[in-house]
Order: C-alpha cells, then sequence, then structure tokens
C-alpha cells in the first residue's frame, strides 16, 4: 500500500467514524457545524474521507460528538480489521 493509498484509507476510516457517531447521536451536520466551527460543507467532505483535517479540528469534531479522538480512530478501523479477516 503506498503512502497516499494510507492517506485516503485513514480519511475515509475518520470520516465514516466520525458519521456513525453523528447519526448515533441524532445531530445532522447543521448541528454539528457550529460545535465545530467549519462550513457543513467542509463536514461533509471530512465524513468522505475527501477532506484531511489538523489534529485540532479532529479534536474539536471528537469533542462536539463527546467522544474521544482515539474512539473516533480506531471505531472504523477495528471494524475493517474485524471484516478483512472473515
Amino acid at each position: 500500500m503506498d503512502s497516499t493509498t494510507t492517506v485516503d484509507v485513514i480519511l475515509a476510516r475518520f470520516g465514516a467514524a466520525v458519521r456513525t457517531r453523528r447519526e448515533s447521536l441524532g445531530m445532522t451536520l447543521a448541528d454539528l457545524s457550529p460545535h465545530v466551527g467549519v462550513q457543513l460543507a467542509a463536514l461533509s467532505k471530512i465524513e468522505r474521507g475527501k477532506l484531511n483535517v489538523s489534529l485540532v479540528l479532529a479534536a474539536k469534531i471528537a469533542s462536539a460528538l463527546d467522544t474521544t479522538l482515539d474512539a473516533l480512530q480506531t471505531s472504523h478501523s477495528l471494524n475493517a480489521n474485524s471484516r478483512a479477516n472473515t
């Protein structure tokens, strides 16, 4: 796996974890946007893995979703690894 693919995978997994957590809380992108200080369109790109975020923004997103950055990073990584091993 080359470095570009690795970045793409990380962004996709993080974005999917953000979306899953946001939806589990019953939040819309419009609800989340003011809590993290970014436009709704940017949040949509993050959830689709199309926008790389700073560590600070990732931490703000985690806080707004009442979770940890570690939880967002590992939740979909573990699910992807489980599916790969079945």
